[in-house]
C-alpha cells in the first residue's frame, strides 16, 4: 500500500491559520480534507512523476454476529472504511505539493464564500458584518498560497522531467 491520505491530511492541517474545521466531525473533516486533495491531485497529476492513483482502504474489521456464529463468537469483516491511499509511496516533496494544494483550494473555498456574501447582501450590509479589508487580506494570502503552489509544482516539474521526451513531443509540433 502506498501514502495514506491521512499522512496528507496532517501535512495540511498543520498550514491552516483558520482552525474552524477543527470544530468539524472526523468524518465531516475528513471529507472536505478529501474534496481538497482531489483537487489537488488533479493540479499536479500532469507534473508528477508517479501515477497518482489511489484506492479506498479495506481493513478488516472485528466484528460480533449473534445470528451467523456460536454466541460472543467473533467474525472477520472486511468493509471499505472511510479512508483512501494511493497506489505508490510519494515521496516528501510530493507530500508538501499536495498539502499546500489541499491548503489553496481551502483557502479558494474561503474568499469563494466571503465573495457570495458580498453579491447577496447590500455593500452597506456586508461592510457592517465584515471588513473589505479581510476579504482583501484573504485573496491576497490565497494570491501568494498560488503563487507558491505553483512554484513547488514547476519546481517539481524540472527536477523530475525527461528533457528527452519533451524534445520529441516539440519536434511533432
Amino acid at each position: 500500500m502506498g501514502t495514506k491520505f491521512d499522512k496528507i491530511y496532517e501535512r495540511a492541517i498543520f498550514k491552516f491559520s483558520d482552525f474552524a474545521h477543527l470544530s468539524f466531525s472526523e468524518k465531516m473533516r475528513r471529507e472536505i480534507l478529501f474534496q481538497h486533495l482531489i483537487s489537488a491531485i488533479v493540479d499536479f497529476q500532469n507534473s508528477s512523476r508517479l501515477p497518482l492513483t489511489y484506492r479506498q482502504i479495506i481493513e478488516p474489521q472485528v466484528a460480533f454476529d449473534g445470528d451467523n456464529v456460536e454466541d460472543g463468537e467473533e467474525i472477520e469483516v472486511t468493509e471499505p472504511i472511510d479512508k483512501y491511499a494511493f497506489d505508490v509511496e510519494l515521496d516528501e516533496e510530493e507530500i508538501q505539493i499536495l498539502a499546500t494544494g489541499i491548503v489553496f483550494h481551502w483557502l479558494s473555498s474561503q474568499v469563494m464564500k466571503s465573495e457570495h456574501m458580498k453579491n447577496i447582501l447590500h455593500n452597506k450590509d456586508f461592510n457592517s458584518y465584515s471588513p473589505a479589508n479581510l476579504l482583501r487580506e484573504l485573496r491576497e494570502f490565497r494570491t501568494t498560497v498560488r503563487r507558491d503552489y505553483r512554484g513547488l509544482i514547476t519546481s517539481y516539474s524540472f527536477r523530475h522531467s525527461n528533457l528527452d521526451r519533451l524534445c520529441i513531443r516539440r519536434r511533432n509540433f
